[in-house]
Order: C-alpha cells, then structure tokens, then sequence
C-alpha cells in the first residue's frame, strides 16, 4: 500500500512537471509572437491558431482554479492521492494538449516532445498499478501501447501554401480537436481502471480522419510520423482484437 501512494505521488509529480513545461512553452510562443509583430490575426489559420492556444491555456488555469487541489496535493505530502484525482488529471491533459497540437509562431518542438515524456511516464506507471490486480495483464500493455500511438496519430494545425489550403485547415482543425477528445476519452478510461482500451469507434474516427489529412497534401507533402503512426495505432488495435478473441476461444474451450 506503501508503495502505491509513492507511485501515485511520482504521477501527480509527473503530471504537473508536463503542464508546466507545455504551458511555459506555449505561453513563451504568445509573448515572442506579440513581441515580434506577428500578425496573428492576419488570416484563417492564425486566428484559429492563436485562439485555439488562448482558450485552451485558459481552459486549464481555470479547470486548476476550480479544482485548486490538484495543486495543493502536489506539497502536501501527507494528504493521499485519490484515483478520482488521477482521473481529474487525465482530463486536464486532454484541455492542455490541445495547445500543443498547434505549431504557432516561435513553436519549440523539442521542448514539446521533452514534456510529453512526462506524460508517457505517468501513463506508465499508472499501467503499473493497474498490472497488480488486473486479470488480463497482456491485454493492459497492448492497450497502452495501442493508446500511445494513437496520441502520436493526431495531426499538428500548421501553416501551408496548397490550392485548397482553406478546406486543409477546417479538416485538419476538426481532425485534431476530434482525436485529442477521443484520446483523452481513452485515457480517463485507463485511469478509471478500464484496462482494455480496444473499442472499434476511435480507430474508426482515427482513419478516416487522418486519411482525409493526408490524402489532400499527398501531392505537396506526405505526413510521414503521421502514416507511421496511424499504421502502428491500427496494427496495435488489431493485435488487441485478436488477442481478446484467442483469450475468449480458450476460456470458452
């Protein structure tokens, strides 16, 4: 039990240290874009852009306002941490993120990489806890291996010069705001102990989307970390299929 609470207070830890970094670098792109004269209301993809990153960073300070014990159970160590606070968290990455999938001005992609490193280690250790009781402990694995690739699967809103450059951006705008929702959905899911994520709408929504994405700047530019990892997320999903209908066949046998 012991070594639960410490698990768990390293995932609170983890949390926090991917919040803090995403928002100092999406708040550090807003400064240097104003600083610097960017015309961030010159066009369609930069008013979505800059208003989709205001809102969504302002989405987060108020869900933390409202649910200001997230925060404080970050240094008062001898308060437990509740599975109902992990899954708050799992929420609050979902608001977060969906600034990091917008490459505005002075975007720091490393940076960005560095604090979803922390989310994956939360997401680890959470399979962790959940490895202990769980009475399908591949299955576990395989969905949050199926699940990391699915996050790598949502395409990033960026500026382009294409001839349908206006459809590209409502498709690419929708997609990214569909699949963020459907990957936080899926990871509240994994953080309220539901072990198999294996369920047939999000891959669905996932392919149709993502081809849409990258059939239209086939010609232009291929997305290649976008195919690779909508073809892993797919690959994954269907080794989970067939996975839970081996496992199925044996225990009806």
């Amino acid at each position: 039990m012991e070594k639960e609470k410490v698990i768990k207070r390293i995932m609170v830890i983890l949390f926090w240290v991917y919040f803090i970094v995403l928002l100092a670098e999406r708040i550090t792109s807003l400064v240097l874009s104003i600083a610097n004269d960017v015309q961030i209301w010159e066009n369609g993809f930069y008013i979505f852009a800059y208003a989709t990153t205001i809102f969504s960073i302002i989405s987060f300070i108020i869900f933390i306002i409202i649910n200001n014990k997230l925060f404080i159970k970050l240094f008062r160590f001898k308060d437990d941490i509740s599975d109902d606070d992990l899954k708050l968290f799992a929420a609050l990455s979902g608001i977060i993120l969906v600034s990091g999938m917008i490459h505005t001005d002075y975007t720091n992609l490393i940076i960005q990489f560095v604090s979803y490193a922390f989310l994956i280690g939360a997401i680890v250790l959470k399979g962790v806890l959940l490895h202990r009781n769980s009475q399908n402990k591949w299955l576990l694995w395989l969905s949050i291996i199926y699940l990391l690739c699915y996050s790598m699967a949502i395409p990033v809103c960026y500026y382009v010069t294409l001839k349908y450059d206006v459809l590209f951006y409502i498709i690419q705008g929708i997609t990214m705001l569909v699949l963020v929702y459907i990957f936080t959905y899926l990871l509240y899911k994994l953080f309220d102990g539901i072990s198999d994520l294996f369920i047939w709408w999000p891959i669905a929504i996932a392919v149709i989307l993502d081809v849409a994405v990258i059939g239209i700047r086939f010609k232009e530019t291929i997305n290649y970390f976008l195919i690779i990892f909508l073809g892993l997320s797919a690959v994954f999903y269907l080794v989970g299929i067939c996975y839970k209908y081996h496992k199925n066949r044996k225990i009806n046998y």
